[in-house]
């Protein structure tokens, strides 16, 4: 006899949903997705040291996904992003920050924003500023530094 409904997990299930709704109560959440591929084909990839092993077309979309939380009832906020690039460069990060600080005055600065690397070496390379991590591509890359 097939039982559907195990009383073991649904109490468990009914546990995390409850959590989450107090959570959800006390912060704002906010999710977004951007495309951060890069060149799809003859450009050097971040992390592998070899300058002939370059893109041959899109195999997957790499992606950053971006989360918001802030505090309700107040202008305390968090940004964690998480990028599918091999790692971020803090060129990278202060970047971001400057563009959220202008966009949203006060809100956003170095200190509220995490971002963090999946870590593929099948991702865009060029954007470190570093001359060790830019050798692959030859150099910067100011249009895949812009994307990632």
């Amino acid at each position: 006899e097939a039982h559907f409904c195990n009383t073991a997990v649904m109490k468990q299930s009914i546990a995390v949903f409850s959590t989450l709704l107090l959570v959800c109560a006390a912060y704002k959440v906010g999710a977004g997705i951007y495309d951060v591929t890069g060149p799809p084909a003859e450009y050097g990839m971040m992390g592998y040291a070899m300058t002939g092993q370059t893109t041959r077309g899109i195999h997957l979309r790499l992606r950053a996904r971006a989360y918001i939380f802030a505090e309700d009832n107040s202008d305390e906020r968090l940004v964690f992003v998480n990028v599918d690039i091999c790692m971020v460069m803090e060129a990278v990060k202060l970047a971001v920050a400057k563009n959220l600080s202008s966009l949203y005055p006060g809100l956003y600065d170095e200190k509220n924003i995490m971002i963090s690397a999946t870590h593929t070496h099948a991702g865009p390379g060029g954007y470190s500023f570093y001359a060790l991590y830019d050798m692959t591509t030859f150099g910067f890359s100011k249009s895949n530094f812009d994307t990632v």
